[in-house]
């Protein structure tokens, strides 16, 4: 137990460590508003901007977000995007599969999958998700200005990085919801492919790549 006490105790001045360092942060505000994601991408187009409840707006704690209905072929998409200026410490983005099960969602399955992106290509997470007789595919990253994440963790460990080097912090959640099936995935691809640009835009960022 005392040869553990080291470890423990890097830990935890590691920690603190941290936390101060993303405190001291700046923000990192949009370059454009996530209204200005273009209604018509591709063969999608827009037919609603939703409006969520005072009660979810409070949970979320976001600096802006966009909830917009797609529609292509009479296929219908979501696009939810959550954009927060600064990441707090203990205010983290809530990721879509801890939320999912919480509100009666059951994951079925959950891969990684790469999304051409012009003359490059991020990774984003997919998810198959069922309750009752419905099955949908969500498809989510997290996206900064300088970079295109799937995995939440990798995310902390750059905002940690971003907040060490003295970068403004600031990190967004996009997620894309549409019905399980062949088509449905050939098309939240291609919209996650050009959604990805237009939140490049927005945050004011170029070309972005998971790398320090």
């Amino acid at each position: 137990m005392v040869k553990c006490l080291p470890m423990a105790l890097a830990i935890l001045y590691g920690s603190a460590a941290a936390t101060l360092l993303v405190d001291r942060q700046g923000q990192e505000s949009l370059a454009q508003p996530l209204t200005s994601i273009a209604p018509v991408l591709g063969e999608w187009k827009a037919t609603q901007d939703a409006t969520l409840s005072p009660e979810v707006i409070s949970a979320l704690d976001a600096s802006s977000y966009l909830f917009r209905i797609y529609e292509r072929n009479r296929r219908k998409a979501s696009l939810f995007v959550a954009h927060y200026a600064k990441q707090r410490p203990g205010q983290n983005i809530h990721s879509p599969k801890n939320c999912m099960p919480g509100v009666g969602w059951e994951i079925q399955s959950a891969e990684t999958v790469q999304v051409p992106v012009m003359d490059r290509s991020v990774d984003i997470n997919l998810v198959r998700i069922e309750k009752g007789s419905q099955r949908l595919l969500v498809l989510y990253w997290y996206q900064s200005k300088r970079r295109t994440v799937a995995n939440e963790y990798l995310g902390k460990m750059f905002m940690i990085w971003d907040a060490a080097v003295g970068r403004s912090g600031g990190d967004s959640l996009v997620r894309i919801t549409c019905d399980d099936s062949p088509d449905g995935k050939r098309g939240a691809v291609a919209l996650a492919s050009a959604v990805v640009l237009q939140m490049q835009r927005c945050l004011g960022g170029g070309a972005q790549r998971a790398a320090f």
